[in-house]
This record gives C-alpha cells, sequence and structure tokens, in this order.
C-alpha cells in the first residue's frame, strides 16, 4: 500500500498514515479492510477501522471478527460491535453473542462481555451490567468494566439524590429501586 511505502521511506509518520486510514475508514471502513488485508499482510489492521466497521454494520463486522483466525480484529473491536449491534436491536446482540460465544477466545469473549455490559448501562439496567461485568474472566479488564459501570451509576445516582434525596432513599429501602443497597449513604449525603 502507497501509505506504507511512504512511512517506509520516512515521507510521512505511522501516526499521520494512521489518521490517513482513519478518515478512510469514515466513509469505505470494509473496502478498506479488504484493501489492508490484502496489501498488508500480517501487519496489524487499526482499532480505528474496526470502529468504523462497527459502526456501519455492527453484525458484519461480528461475523468477521468470529472468522478472524489470525486475530487481526482488535478484540475490543467486539465490544464496540456488540454495543452499537445492541443500539439498534438488543435482543438480536444478546442472542448472537449467546449463540457464538464458545467460538470466542477468552478475550474476544471478555470483550463481548463487556460491550453488552455498556450496552445495559445506557439503558440504566444496572443489575445486567454488573452480571455482565461478573462474566469478564481477565481481572484487568473486570475491574476496568466494573468502574465503568460504578461511575455512571454513581452519576445516575448523584443525579436522582440531587432531586429528591428521600424520595431516593425509600425506594432503595424499600426494594423499589433498580440500585444495591450500598447507594443509601450517598442518599443521606444528600439529605
Amino acid at each position: 500500500m502507497a501509505l506504507k511505502t511512504l512511512v517506509d521511506s520516512g515521507a510521512i509518520s505511522d501516526h499521520e498514515r494512521l489518521d490517513v486510514l482513519h478518515e478512510i475508514s469514515k466513509s469505505i471502513p470494509f473496502r478498506l479492510y479488504e484493501a489492508l488485508l490484502t496489501a498488508e499482510p500480517g501487519a496489524k489492521i487499526p482499532d480505528s477501522v474496526f470502529q468504523e466497521m462497527s459502526k456501519k454494520n455492527p453484525k458484519r463486522t461480528l461475523e468477521i471478527a468470529l472468522g478472524d483466525g489470525d486475530s487481526r480484529i482488535a478484540d475490543m473491536s467486539i465490544k464496540d460491535a456488540l454495543f452499537n449491534f445492541g443500539l439498534a436491536d438488543v435482543e438480536k446482540s444478546l442472542d448472537w453473542f449467546r449463540n457464538h460465544e464458545t467460538e470466542l477466545s477468552g478475550a474476544k469473549r471478555d470483550q463481548g462481555a463487556q460491550g453488552l455490559s455498556l450496552l445495559a448501562v445506557r439503558h440504566a439496567e444496572f443489575d445486567t451490567a454488573w452480571e455482565w461485568t461478573g462474566e469478564i474472566a481477565d481481572a484487568e479488564l473486570r475491574r476496568k468494566a466494573e468502574g465503568e459501570v460504578w461511575a455512571s451509576e454513581k452519576k445516575v445516582v448523584e443525579i436522582a439524590t440531587t432531586r429528591d434525596p428521600q424520595k431516593f432513599l425509600e425506594s432503595v429501602v424499600s426494594g423499589q429501586s433498580v440500585h444495591a443497597d450500598y447507594w443509601i449513604q450517598t442518599g443521606m449525603l444528600r439529605t
């Protein structure tokens, strides 16, 4: 590919090459992916290409990732694709993951669980988000995902306790809330 030749010759930096590839991927991510497979055999494909692929057609991106034996598709693209697929159709994204999770490598499976956790957060389904986070085997990734869920839930709790701390406390104590008991302290600080 001409860009790789330009980097090798020193005419442009690798960072500039990645910027150009990112801009191209915004318009034609799947064609760019195919061109990179052919032009740069064995080279890692930039994450931005997969992010754009998952925005354009998340299901197709998942199918490509599933058949990716050489792991050129970044594990994180599974997270992005499942999240984007779920934005369009939650049930179909859940079905896809459950039907294919045994075919995914451990890292890709963990990224899929993280993507579904973030999707649950997006829908304010924190119990479901915590369940998906609990399915992540990699301890470092699980801690990161737990931090994302906790930070998002904390923002929602802070808004609820700012509006009406008494109502928030009553809902948690009575079991009517989607939030766990440990958020009571946050509510009490607001009263």
